[in-house]
């Protein structure tokens, strides 16, 4: 917690964190989503993702904590994922290509 005096009647004031802050160093939700997007949909590596981040937002995130948050993403996602393979895997048809969806009107 940062304590303040104002500087007018010198009165000490007490903020508090968010809940979803639990320690004292921590990235917020946005930038690791910046990062995990940067990453995996722009296929930026994390030794040069690290570099654009701090050239950009001057965020000092490190390889190994943008690694950190794919697997932590990763962990998130994965019951839907595995939900969605079951679904493919009981379908009839896993495949459409359209390359001669035209021919069949």
């Amino acid at each position: 917690m940062a304590v303040k005096e104002c500087p007018e009647c010198k009165t000490l004031l007490q903020g508090s964190f968010p809940e979803s802050v639990t320690a004292p160093v921590q990235y917020g939700a946005r930038i690791r989503a910046v990062a995990a997007y940067l990453n995996h949909q722009h296929f930026i590596p994390e030794d040069r993702l690290s570099e654009v981040l701090l050239d950009l937002f001057g965020c000092r995130m490190t390889p190994g904590t943008i690694a950190k948050t794919t697997l932590t993403l990763a962990q998130i996602i994965e019951p839907v994922v595995a939900e969605m393979a079951s679904e493919v895997k009981a379908a009839a048809v896993k495949h459409l290509d359209e390359t001669f969806f035209e021919d069949w009107w």
